[in-house]
């Protein structure tokens, strides 16, 4: 019985990575990590409110936050446009999720 449960536990867990989004994944491996239900809460908000080249950019600013200066005054439209989504993500996980505002 064991064996099944260890064979079903390897055979499920690289889907689960496989499933988690790319803020999920830097989330986890920040040294600053919330923690696996905070990262999963922030990856189901940024689901609901970021595409998906929103969503590897965000994780872009997770992993390196010096990043995040590449948006910040800017002049691009499109740099200013992601920085409001990105803010409104973070506002939303901190409520949602109860993780500070990135």
């Amino acid at each position: 019985m064991l064996r099944w449960g260890l064979l079903l536990a390897a055979l499920l867990l690289p889907q689960t990575v496989l499933a988690m989004g790319p803020t999920e994944r830097a989330c986890l491996q920040s040294e600053r990590s919330p923690g696996r239900q905070v990262c999963a809460c922030a990856q189901s908000v940024a689901d609901q409110t970021l595409s998906k080249g929103d969503q590897d950019k965000a994780a872009g600013i997770i992993r390196k936050p010096d990043l995040f200066f590449k948006y910040h005054g800017s002049d691009n439209p499109s740099r200013k446009a992601f920085l409001q989504r990105y803010r409104a993500w973070g506002t939303a996980t901190s409520e949602l999720c109860g993780a500070p505002a990135g």
